[in-house]
């Protein structure tokens, strides 16, 4: 998912800033998904679908979460 983001943002040609205020969230909390340091909510990922248009599945099992993009 992360590579997503950053992909989504170069295409794009956003900073975290200006990605993180397209979410309402600030440029460290995009760093942090960016790098993986943190597991995003669903709500999150509902912030990041509702304005990007990206698609995200999430996998819910014996083994644990999986979250991928779409």
């Amino acid at each position: 998912m992360a590579t997503k983001i950053v992909a989504y943002r170069a295409d794009n040609n956003l900073s975290q800033t200006q990605f993180g205020r397209m979410l309402g969230m600030t440029q460290p909390a995009i760093a942090r998904l960016e790098g993986g340091e943190d597991t995003p909510t669903l709500k999150t990922l509902a912030r990041i679908s509702s304005a990007t248009g990206m698609e995200f599945h999430v996998a819910i099992g014996p083994s644990g979460i999986g979250l991928a993009a779409a």
